[in-house]
């Protein structure tokens, strides 16, 4: 099976490759593409934009795009690629770098290529070769443990580094360790910019912003129930209220409908009749006009079942509450990015909980007023939870008033984000 390896030059995976061992390799924005790029983003790549193909041993590139595919900045509608030729998807478009070990033709056996040439006559003497400058004895006796152990060691001691190589890199996948974490976050951050939002409403003041809301699908935003019910409640009172993209100030989705978790709000106790000490159930939707830019993906129930101390997660929101300015410009909304680790997971009770009751999150992000909602991911871009609460404290300020303040113990709060197939019947399968 040929291996082709590809190269992303430019855009936010920049450097990151993929290893394909495969005859076909298709590249678009298709779901179905074995290398997709972001329709929002890359404007100048189609669906089906180009096939790579391996066939008469080379690879070969054939077109079938609306705006071209360049290779060493020449168009080209079917071309043989040698390896590090570069692919420009669409003039000024992403580019990705092609490589792939060059196929060498053996040279013909001597005896068959004789053979071809005269049938009749009898086949070369096979040369022997040269005596070695020891002769080896006439009676043949085992080899001795360490005659030729040089090559074997050495072959051995590289499958050695590579199975430690790849338990490292396994253990890294599995636990979410790496030499940089943070900046897997990073990266992912920048990714899903614009899957999210600032919920803002309407107000005789003015616009103001009321909390985090992140596209779970083109028309479709997820939050917290404590966010999507006063919307539900201002929008049947004939208010308005929209979503203020992430620096995107020329686009804003009007909100048209909010739902609220059936459950959320109702007291529930447990068997010792304990009432709940953390929201419960704090997940919503608002559908809006229009179609957000970028989708965040939920993680599934494999990954789901990963979450416990120290996995490793980052937010993107908008907190306000306490902070100089409200820490956001309501016309042209900046998130603001922040990474840490679960600390716990446990039922709404603090107490530990099988899977299928274990929906509260425990967490040591900074929150405040304005989070709630964000979208809680790790290091592939995943959405695991939907930031919902924190710890507080009361403080009296100088005109009286009791205001809140996050507490320094650094332990807040969200809701497992597979509670959302609660209340969204195309919540993705399993």
């Amino acid at each position: 099976m040929p291996s082709l390896t590809l190269t992303r030059l430019t855009g936010f995976d920049r450097n990151k490759k993929a290893s394909l061992d495969k005859n076909s390799v298709a590249l678009g924005t298709d779901a179905g593409s074995d290398l997709r790029f972001d329709p929002t983003w890359d404007k100048t790549v189609s669906a089906r934009h180009a096939t790579l193909e391996y066939h008469g041993g080379a690879w070969w590139l054939k077109d079938s795009s609306k705006d071209g595919t360049f290779v060493g900045g020449r168009k080209v509608t079917q071309e043989k690629l040698n390896p590090g030729d570069v692919i420009e998807l669409g003039r000024g478009g992403p580019k990705v770098q092609v490589d792939f070990a060059a196929a060498v033709a053996p040279a013909p056996a001597p005896a068959a290529q004789a053979a071809r040439q005269a049938p009749s006559a009898p086949p070369p003497p096979v040369s022997t070769p040269p005596p070695m400058p020891a002769a080896a004895p006439s009676v043949a006796k085992p080899a001795p443990k360490s005659g030729g152990s040089g090559p074997l060691i050495a072959v051995a001691l590289a499958a050695v580094v590579i199975l430690l190589g790849a338990g490292a890199w396994v253990f890294r996948d599995k636990l979410g360790f790496g030499p940089a974490p943070e900046t897997a976050l990073a990266e992912m951050a920048k990714e899903y910019s614009e899957a999210v939002g600032l919920v803002v409403v309407s107000s005789p003041k003015g616009p103001e912003g009321f909390g985090t809301a992140w596209a779970i699908a083109p028309g479709i935003y997820a939050t917290n129930s404590h966010v999507s019910q006063p919307i539900a409640e201002l929008l049947k009172n004939s208010g308005s209220a929209y979503i203020a993209v992430n620096r995107r100030p020329d686009l804003r989705l009007k909100i048209t409908r909010a739902v609220v978790h059936p459950r959320y709000g109702k007291e529930e106790t447990n068997f010792e009749g304990k009432k709940q000490p953390v929201l419960s159930y704090d997940v919503g939707l608002l559908y809006v006009q229009g179609e957000a830019p970028k989708v965040f993906r939920p993680a599934r129930k494999p990954e789901l079942e990963k979450l416990d101390s120290g996995y490793r997660i980052g937010f993107l929101g908008f907190p306000m509450e306490g902070m100089a300015g409200n820490n956001v410009d309501v016309r042209n909304p900046v998130a603001t990015m922040q990474s840490g680790i679960v600390t716990a997971t446990t039922d709404y009770w603090l107490a530990p909980a099988p899977f299928e009751r274990r929906f509260s999150v425990q967490h040591n992000l900074g929150a405040t007023g304005g989070a709630s909602g964000s979208p809680m991911f790790n290091s592939r871009g995943e959405v695991v939870a939907i930031l919902n609460a924190g710890n507080i404290i009361g403080t009296i300020s100088r005109d009286g008033n009791v205001v809140r303040a996050p507490s320094a113990v650094m332990v807040n709060y969200a809701q497992r984000v597979d509670l959302l197939r609660d209340i969204w019947p195309d919540y993705p399968k399993d």
